[in-house]
């Protein structure tokens, strides 16, 4: 019988509360519990995410959930004097979590803040020029799946419209953007069963597969350097 959210939750209440290594290793089990509880959710929510995004649907099906996984103890070179465990169960649901392609949905559950969403990550700022351009090629369709599936985009935005984009656009916010994503936070105090959760992550998907398969052809433009001009 699939299970619910609530050893995940409180093991990351209390990893909160006692964010050092000591306190984890003394947990372990705790730990053990939570992981085996997120790792099964994956296997469910793979599925759910196959069945509404129909193109990455084999890669996810013969994906391993504990590869989609992020871990929870924090790299020290990167995270240099930040507590060293990040207390929220992350996964990256797509067949290849390490290069975030083809682009898939990122879900993170931790006590209120709980995140479910997809977006498009560049790491060259040439390509993301090319995937400004790409947009501003496709503005009115892009603004249109927007509004029609009630999807509002976030990410770092630049203090000024890039020269050469049109201030006037109808996505003229997400010309300044450097990195793109589209989320929901579902209320963590509201979470029950796994399957209700994967009903709810099928609608979502429903609702961002549109603007996930317009950042695939976005990222490939910018891969190829078309409209980097």
């Amino acid at each position: 019988m699939p299970g619910d959210f609530d050893n995940m939750l409180r093991y990351c209440a209390e990893l909160e509360q006692n964010n050092n290594r000591t306190w984890f290793h003394e947990n372990h089990k705790q730990y053990e519990r939570a992981v085996a509880d997120f790792v099964e959710l994956l296997g469910i929510l793979k599925f759910a995410v196959a069945e509404a995004a129909p193109d990455i649907r084999d890669g996810l099906i013969f994906t391993e959930p504990k590869a989609m996984m992020y871990r929870i103890p924090r790299d020290a070179r990167i995270h240099n004097g930040k507590p060293p465990y990040n207390p929220s169960f992350r996964a990256y649901i797509s067949a290849d979590r390490k290069s975030m392609r083809p682009i898939g949905y990122f879900l993170r559950i931790a006590p209120n803040d709980c995140l479910f969403g997809t977006g498009l990550w560049l790491e060259k700022g040439t390509e993301v020029y090319a995937a400004r351009r790409f947009m501003l090629s496709r503005q009115f369709e892009l603004a249109g799946l927007l509004a029609d599936n009630g999807l509002t985009v976030t990410g770092p935005t630049l203090k000024r419209m890039p020269a050469g984009f049109d201030e006037n656009s109808p996505v003229a916010d997400l010309l300044k953007m450097k990195e793109w994503f589209a989320s929901v936070e579902p209320d963590s105090a509201a979470l029950g069963g796994f399957d209700d959760f994967a009903d709810a992550v099928t609608e979502w998907v429903r609702r961002m597969e549109p603007l996930r398969l317009f950042f695939m052809q976005a990222h490939a433009a910018a891969q190829s350097g078309e409209l980097n001009y």
